[in-house]
């Protein structure tokens, strides 16, 4: 179709009508007989109805109009504002042709508010000469002169020449024409003619146009002289113009020519191929034997080789099913220790805990955090063997860097009694930028160090020595204690092995290590002295030593301390059964504060202990529903439109992946915040929550206290775009929106404002009916969005449009109070005086002084 298209085109431009109808009709029809709905056959009805229109008859002018509306509907159906405006801008023009002008500025506003958007200096430049017909048409002849000084005045901020030299050749000829303002008249026709000069385009009609009006401007000053030069030039390149028809109808011809007789020369050369190509099989059949041949010893070597693939896949495949068991093994980890480290931190931020109770309490928080350690490494392993572990190098300051990595491990040296010395081999090699990947190196170096200290003896030494030599990183850790004896010494970096099984450990951390070195393109050594174990790490530091891919440029980037506010409330949760409105139909309250309605939280969990253990940290504050997978949660959401959902994404029947794109992509609940909570960790499954528009992504076991205040934040952010909400009369889903679909939501509410807004009885009902969504969807969904209820909306917009109004002179209060929507106007002064503290009569009266002063 598009080929189609693009031959139609051609013929189209050049104007051979005759050729291109038919395409376009068949294009027409085979969309109709398809069903296919695309840009390529609305702009084929668009050119259908160019054609129609050439003819400049009624008949055709009727075709033409019949075919752009045809358009316009299927560009509403496709959802292109491209195509709408354009054809708005086509109805605008043709409306106009036809004389029903109040039709032409209806459509003519709505394209030139879209392409001011745009700037497109095109379609401006066109949109603004429909202005000024318009206006010649309706006899207003100072509204048409204002739109071509304001084009003239915004074309020439762009780079558009051709453009603005129409538009002042326009400006020059209503000056002269219609206000017989020469001096004025002919300042725009030397302009425009300076820009077609500068850019050498002088043979157009356009241009002849412009020596033309030089002629009656010259003409109209009394230099008959000027005037009959002007003249003589516009008459010349007329001229001109039709020479260049007449040769480009030449051209034209000689190139159908030249192809006839190209095509008379394809069929010889065809003929001659296909002789070649007898000869050519001859020779094909005396090769097949051969190759029959080297076949068959092909067959025997490819047979062999599948064996050999067959046998390495399954050896990858056994590779694979290790890793992912360490990886799934470590995902089921990460529930259980949520709920064990969870639980002991929210009762060790309890200030009346027992000591006793809270020592043990504290014992749970550290040794849950070792599991964690240790479901990293075993994460980190798997990553390593299925290669999905990438270095990101990046200018670190390698003595800063160390200072952070060492400090506690000082803390725990000291608590052990040991000497922990640190030596940097020179203060200015040390101090020097180096290129690392701090997150890979970082976890090699704490396990050395985590190492030296818990296997040191009390009163023992550890001595940590960095250096940058050559182009390289060196970092060395000795330390006192039992002496790995040579026997162990070349088995110590295999996984799960131990030298003394009797000891704390499971043998990862060594084996973790030289693999990260490894990656890092490095080297780990070990040697055993007397008194001392000695590791020791070579890595690269330079630039050449890494790939493109690998070296990350790093941007300066602080960490910000926020710290919010914290909501007061009453203690209260609930579940789906749970009574969520108060008898006047209104969101339960807080206790303390009997006028603030309290937020909702959804949970959505499948696990029961998850569930309660968010419920327990936000019941304070929230009213708290629960959902067990994320089919539920949908549910839940779309009936009670929650404040925020917190939701786990690896659940039964729905995971919260699909959960938050659903929601994000429905406009009742495009603009509820997610919160989403995984066991999954890496940088893959973090990007994957956030492209289905989380808004956040926290990995378990979680900090509650991190938890509780990205809740806070998400919160605050919300109220902040309500309190922009108060200070536009107009909606602006750019400034207020979080979603593309409130941006939608919010364009359709606005709309629905301009349309409804002045009938009396426009009331909640009529708008949520209006809107499609239920009485309290709509509540819940305005309350979020702008902190009003719909009915306060409605007011709201209404005594915005109202001061807007009393601002205009010559316009009295009762006309006011009528066009906003109000039967009584006594009724309006009292509404209008309750928001702005005066009565409207004086509200006029002062912005009325005021303007004049």
């Amino acid at each position: 179709m598009d080929t189609l298209y693009r031959k139609a085109k051609e013929f189209y431009e050049e104007g051979n009508y005759t050729s291109a109808l038919p395409i376009y009709l068949k294009i027409d029809s085979l969309a109709g007989k398809n069903n296919i709905l695309n840009k390529t056959v609305i702009k084929s009805i668009l050119d259908r109805s160019e054609i129609s229109r050439t003819t400049f008859t009624h008949a055709g002018v009727e075709a033409a109009k019949e075919l752009q509306l045809e358009a316009l509907a299927l560009a509403e159906v496709l959802g292109s504002a491209a195509l709408i405006n354009d054809v708005y801008m086509r109805l605008a023009d043709m409306y106009g042709l036809i004389g029903e002008y109040d039709t032409t500025k209806i459509y003519l506003d709505k394209a030139f508010e879209y392409y001011k958007t745009t700037d497109d200096t095109k379609k401006l430049c066109r949109l603004y000469l429909i202005y000024m017909n318009y206006y010649f048409a309706i006899d207003k002849l100072d509204s048409a002169g204002f739109y071509l000084q304001e084009g003239v005045e915004y074309i020439s901020k762009k780079e558009a020449p051709q453009e603005l030299a129409t538009l002042l050749i326009y400006h020059g000829n209503y000056f002269e024409k219609y206000k017989s303002d020469f001096p004025n008249a002919l300042i725009r026709f030397k302009k425009a003619k300076r820009i077609y000069e500068g850019i050498e385009d002088t043979l157009t009609h356009e241009f002849s146009r412009l020596h033309e009006g030089l002629a009656y401007t010259y003409k109209g000053l009394g230099d008959h002289e000027k005037a009959f030069q002007h003249y003589a030039k516009f008459y010349t390149i007329r001229d001109g113009m039709r020479k260049k028809a007449n040769n480009e109808l030449t051209r034209t011809l000689e190139t159908k020519y030249q192809t006839d007789k190209k095509a008379k020369e394809i069929q010889l050369l065809k003929a001659q191929t296909a002789l070649a190509e007898k000869e050519r099989k001859t020779q094909l059949f005396v090769l097949i034997a051969a190759i029959f041949l080297i076949l068959i010893i092909a067959v025997f070597y490819f047979i062999l080789s599948r064996n050999r693939k067959r046998t390495n896949k399954k050896l990858r495949e056994l590779d694979q099913l290790k890793s992912n068991f360490f990886a799934n093994i470590s995902h089921e980890f990460r529930t259980p220790l949520t709920l064990i480290k969870g639980s002991a931190q929210i009762e060790l931020n309890n200030p009346g805990l027992d000591d006793h109770l809270k020592k043990h309490l504290s014992i749970i928080d550290q040794n849950s955090e070792r599991v964690l350690e240790l479901v990293d490494q075993l994460l980190d392993l798997s990553k390593l063997e299925a290669h999905k572990m990438d270095l990101k190098v990046k200018p670190i300051m390698l003595k800063q860097w160390i200072s952070l990595q060492v400090e506690p491990y000082i803390y725990l040296a000291n608590q052990k009694k040991q000497e922990f010395k640190i030596n940097f081999e020179t203060s200015s090699e040390s101090e020097e930028v180096v290129l690392i990947d701090p997150e890979v190196l970082s976890k090699a170096v704490t396990n050395l160090f985590s190492n030296a200290v818990k296997y040191g003896n009390e009163h023992g030494k550890i001595d940590l020595k960095v250096a940058c030599q050559e182009g390289t990183l060196l970092i060395s850790v000795k330390n006192t204690g039992e002496i790995i004896t040579p026997e162990h010494q070349e088995k110590i970096f295999n996984r799960f092995y131990q030298v003394n099984a009797e000891k704390n450990g499971v043998g990862i951390g060594l084996a973790l290590v030289k693999e990260l070195v490894e990656l890092h393109k490095g080297n780990i050594y070990f040697e055993a002295t007397e008194k001392f174990n000695h590791f020791k790490i070579e890595i690269p530091v330079k630039r050449d030593s890494y790939s493109a891919l690998e070296l990350e440029a790093s941007a300066g980037k602080g960490t910000i301390e926020v710290s919010l506010p914290q909501v007061n409330g009453s203690s209260k949760t609930a579940d789906v059964t749970r009574e969520l409105w108060n008898s006047n139909g209104q969101i339960r309250t807080s206790g303390d504060n009997p006028e603030e309605e309290l937020p909702i939280m959804l949970v959505v969990d499948d696990n029961a202990d998850i569930r309660f253990l968010i419920s327990e940290q936000f019941q304070r504050n929230f009213i708290i529903l629960e959902a067990e997978n994320g089919s539920e949660g949908i549910e839940k959401a779309f009936d009670v439109i929650p404040d925020i959902i917190i939701s786990d994404v690896m659940m039964p029947v729905m995971n919260g992946i699909s959960l938050c794109n659903t929601l994000k992509k429905d406009e009742k609940t495009s603009h509820i915040p997610i919160i989403l909570l995984t066991a999954k960790a890496g940088e893959e499954n973090e990007l994957c929550g956030l492209e289905t528009g989380a808004d956040d992504y926290i990995l378990k076991p979680f900090n509650h206290k991190l938890l509780q205040t990205r809740v806070e934040k998400l919160i605050e952010i919300r109220k902040k775009l309500r309190e922009r909400y108060s200070q536009e009369l107009v909606l602006k889903p750019m400034d207020i929106a979080i979603a593309p679909a409130d941006e939608v939501f919010l364009d359709k509410v606005q709309s629905l404002m301009d349309n409804k807004l002045s009938a009396p009885d426009f009331t909640a009902e009529m708008f949520s009916k209006e809107i499609g969504m239920s009485r309290m969807q709509l509540h819940r969904k305005l309350k979020a969005l702008t902190g009003l209820s719909t009915s306060e909306f409605i007011r709201s917009q209404r005594m915005k449009l109202a001061e807007c109004l009393l601002k205009t002179k010559g316009i009295t209060v009762a006309e006011v109070a009528y066009a906003v929507g109000f039967n009584d106007p006594s009724y309006f002064s009292k509404c209008f005086k309750e928001t702005y503290g005066r009565t409207p009569h004086s509200y006029a009266t002062f912005n009325t002084v005021s303007s004049i002063n």
